[in-house]
């Protein structure tokens, strides 16, 4: 655990400002396709500004997010899980379903 006197290195994230979408300025466009692709591909986290929704909105869905993986019991999470051994991908995802590189199991509660 740190110490409250620890700092923490912020991460140098790509910003994506889809305001910039609007452009018609093709060096603006590709700037911002290759902000994404870097966002996506090294980074592996959008941060996204531009996007015209109210910071009340996010934060609604952002609470409403986190009580679906905190809030809810892992047995009601289960009578909604997904069929993967019959092909479908509709409702929840378990943690360490998927195997990454290295045969190490993913940490994703979708």
């Amino acid at each position: 655990m740190r110490d409250a006197d620890d700092r923490v290195e912020w991460a140098d994230l790509e910003e994506l400002d889809l305001r910039l979408l609007d452009s018609t300025d093709p060096e603006v466009r590709t700037k911002l396709v290759s902000g994404a692709k870097k966002a996506l591909t090294v980074d592996g986290f959008l941060f996204v500004t531009g996007t015209g929704v109210s910071s009340e909105t996010l934060e609604r869905n952002l609470a409403i997010a986190q009580h679906a993986i905190s809030g809810i019991s892992q047995e009601e999470k289960l009578s909604y899980a997904a069929h993967l051994d019959r092909g479908s991908y509709v409702g929840y995802k378990l943690r360490g379903i998927w195997q990454q590189q290295g045969g190490v199991s993913d940490n994703i509660e979708v």
